[in-house]
């Protein structure tokens, strides 16, 4: 269930983030404004926007704690905080300047969150449905009053909201994960409005109904919309396993150039806005298609992923606690070197993986060669990695090159607060 989630594009379903602090804070504020609006005297003279959204942020504030309090749903809550505390000033609840306001806070109180996968969805997400609804409110405001139909009008916001998000986050997805679900916006354009409406509400009437023993009626319902939800999952996850493309690891400077098309979309108004994301994604996609992925890859797993054949095949050769990565978890097993030494082609040179390298002299290996050891040495080379060196700074992956072996490791070693310096 949860992998059919992943490849449907509803993994954030699994994520304790904005959608549910949303739902929260946004049925409570409903709820309270709603309630207060039957009693007309106090209506005729106190705002009531202000008194439900102060309840609706004692509630995010409730249901942060009680949820465990992940990084996720403490980004979800200050974004919650900034928009309820422009409601109580008399500001837009929704405007960049509240984005700006919630990013830099989480920046200040989890600086080592920014390289995460959840910051960067999540904030490049909301930046850009923030940036669409206001080009979208100014556009309907010159529009004469009274076009379009408010159902029609749903199915239109349900539609962008769903496509600006999914490209918003897509790069993102390519980069961390090498997948993006290409029917994800049609999962989403189901799935959604059965959250919103069926399993939330389902969820607070079991709460509503338990203390007088009604709480299977909610239940019952709750679980009828949930499995809903993983049929439409399971069915858009078909399709995606019969016609999604195969894509290479997208390098670093193809993701900064993405970020800075997003950060200009965001930023900039009129055709400058257009043209800038435009030009930049154009470029960080080029460079991106023009990259050329990694030879080997040495897993935390202690797998061996070697590319042929412009895919990759999986050895299994050192016995480790690590996790292989998703993006190669497909990868058919072609081999076992375990105790015994082996000699492998791939698309640019050789790899040779051998039990024990203490008898290997530098001078002795080729340029074009990778050596990897599951025993410990002493001496180290350039282009020859032990078993310890792989559990000290986590996975690595190589690049065969003319001029000899370049090696980037998974873990950066570095002097930083929340990070201490890789053993010796």
């Amino acid at each position: 269930d949860r992998e059919a989630l992943r490849q449907a594009g509803l993994a954030h379903l699994l994520a304790i983030s904005g959608l549910h602090m949303g739902i929260v804070c946004g049925l409570v504020y409903m709820l309270v404004f709603r309630g207060l609006a039957r009693i007309s005297w106090l209506a005729r003279r106190i705002p009531l926007q202000k008194p439900a959204a102060l309840t609706a942020l004692f509630a995010g504030a409730i249901y942060l704690v009680i949820s465990g309090a992940s990084v996720s749903t403490q980004r979800a809550f200050i974004m919650a905080a900034f928009v309820f505390t422009a409601i109580l000033i008399d500001r837009h609840a929704i405007s960049l300047r509240t984005f700006a306001f919630a990013m830099i806070v989480v920046i200040v109180l989890r600086p080592d969150s920014v390289l995460s996968p959840g910051f960067q969805m999540s904030f490049a997400a909301t930046g850009v449905l923030i940036a669409v609804y206001e080009a979208w409110r100014e556009k309907r405001i010159s529009l004469p009053q009274g076009i379009g139909s408010k159902p029609a009008f749903a199915i239109k916001s349900l539609f962008i909201t769903s496509v600006a998000a999914g490209i918003a986050t897509a790069p993102f997805a390519f980069y961390h994960f090498d997948r993006v679900a290409p029917f994800g916006l049609i999962a989403n354009l189901v799935a959604m409005p059965i959250i919103s409406f069926v399993s939330a509400p389902a969820a607070a009437l079991t709460i509503l109904l338990t203390p007088f023993g009604g709480a299977e009626i909610g239940l019952r319902i709750f679980g009828w919309s949930l499995e809903w939800v993983l049929a439409i999952a399971h069915w858009n996850a078909g399709l995606a396993a019969d016609n999604g493309p195969q894509w290479k690891p997208m390098p670093e400077l193809s993701l900064a150039l993405f970020s800075l098309s997003i950060g200009a979309f965001i930023m900039l108004t009129g055709r400058a806005r257009r043209l800038a994301a435009l030009c930049l994604s154009v470029i960080a996609f080029a460079m991106w298609l023009f990259h050329l992925p990694a030879t080997v890859f040495w897993a935390p797993s202690g797998e061996v992923f070697v590319r042929q054949n412009g895919g990759y095949s999986r050895i299994e050769f050192a016995e480790l606690r690590g996790l292989a990565p998703l993006r190669y978890k497909d990868a058919p097993v072609t081999g076992y070197c375990k105790s015994r030494r082996c000699l492998v082609d791939s698309d640019h040179g050789s790899v040779l993986l051998i039990a024990d390298a203490t008898r290997i002299k530098c001078a002795d290996i080729p340029e074009r060669t990778i050596v990897l050891s599951a025993n410990v040495r002493q001496q180290s080379c350039a282009n020859l990695m032990t078993k310890d060196d792989l559990t000290r700074k986590g996975g690595a992956a190589f690049w065969i090159k003319e001029n000899g072996v370049q090696i980037i490791h998974a873990k950066i070693c570095g002097n930083r607060p929340w990070q201490k310096d890789c053993p010796a």
